[in-house]
């Protein structure tokens, strides 16, 4: 089972993403939180997790400092990037933090699953539009 947390400070994009990946066979959201104090401290207290969504754009640290605290605190949690930003120093910042997939949010839902389970076997990814 990919059991998957949601970093996102918009709430309807939070709910509406939990809502697709739930009806998803083998993936079930176990959390969805709208920074990333508040997604460190559900880590902190416990909570079992083995794939992280985050925003880059969050409004105490940004996605980029969220991942390489995960790299560090929660080495196990694999981060995928989800984004509007489609520039490639964006792309390598993520990448060198310790992110194992960036997709961007314009992009399909089918194409986040496939990420969603590439990374989730221990594969990288970056969608084919960067």
């Amino acid at each position: 089972m990919i059991k998957i947390v949601l970093v996102e400070d918009h709430n309807v994009v939070r709910k509406g993403l939990a809502d697709l990946f739930n009806k998803q066979e083998g993936m079930e959201v176990v959390g969805q939180v709208a920074g990333a104090d508040e997604v460190l401290q559900l880590f902190a207290e416990g909570l079992e997790a083995n794939l992280l969504i985050s925003d880059l754009n969050l409004p105490e640290i940004d996605g980029i400092e969220l991942t390489k605290r995960m790299a560090s605190k929660f080495p196990t949690v694999k981060v995928v990037i989800l984004t509007m930003h489609n520039k490639e120093i964006f792309v390598r910042e993520a990448f060198e933090a310790g992110a194992k997939g960036y997709i961007l949010k314009d992009g399909d839902f089918e194409k986040m699953v496939k990420a969603v389970r590439q990374v989730a076997e221990g594969n990288n990814f970056v969608c084919d539009t960067i």
